[in-house]
């Protein structure tokens, strides 16, 4: 008579994370968007996240930097189980860089550069035209040779992630893009 054996491999890490995106689970779960800097991006769930008395919540909302503990069991997906965030001012322009970097990079494709430009970044508080373009360049991007991919012009104005596409500003207002889609550069 055989027995199956089963293992349950589990590999935790310990790293920094920006917090990209947050999408709600079930009722009290939650899907997390992070770019670590130990395994660039990651899409982890997270248990219990939604309960009035989650510790983790508050750590792990869009926008913030933490230091994470990511539990990856049989490469069956990832798990975050701890955290502990330290803070930074937000706003409104902040979260946009994050929602292009969330859009445009790939998951589990650690890159030190763009880590350090995406720190360097929040901490100033106000991301610039030339992030954008040096976060495009990191992606293996050319912004600053590029030609908008309608007509032509050497006039860059806007960047689509979706499409990995360049416009000129032109362009952009016939294309009817949304305000969330096209990210000035």
């Amino acid at each position: 008579m055989t027995h199956a054996v089963y293992f349950t491999i589990m590999v935790e890490h310990y790293t920094k994370a920006f917090v990209l995106a947050r999408e709600p689970r079930g009722e009290l779960d939650a899907a997390l968007t992070l770019y670590t800097k130990d395994l660039g991006k990651v899409v982890a769930k997270i248990k219990s996240v939604r309960r009035i008395t989650s510790k983790l919540s508050g750590h792990l909302v869009p926008g913030s930097l933490a230091n994470v503990r990511i539990v990856e069991r049989n490469g069956n997906g990832h798990q975050v189980v701890d955290a502990l965030s330290t803070h930074l001012e937000i706003n409104l322009e902040s979260l946009r860089f994050l929602d292009f970097v969330n859009k445009l990079t790939p998951a589990g494709v650690p890159d030190l550069q763009l880590w350090h430009e995406l720190e360097s970044t929040l901490m100033k508080k106000i991301p610039s035209k030339d992030t954008y373009q040096k976060v495009i360049s990191l992606m293996g991007y050319d912004a600053k040779n590029a030609a908008c991919d309608n007509c032509g012009s050497r006039q860059i104005a806007y960047f689509v992630p979706r499409d990995i596409m360049f416009l000129c500003a032109r362009c952009s207002t016939d294309s009817r893009l949304k305000q969330d889609e096209a990210f000035p550069i």
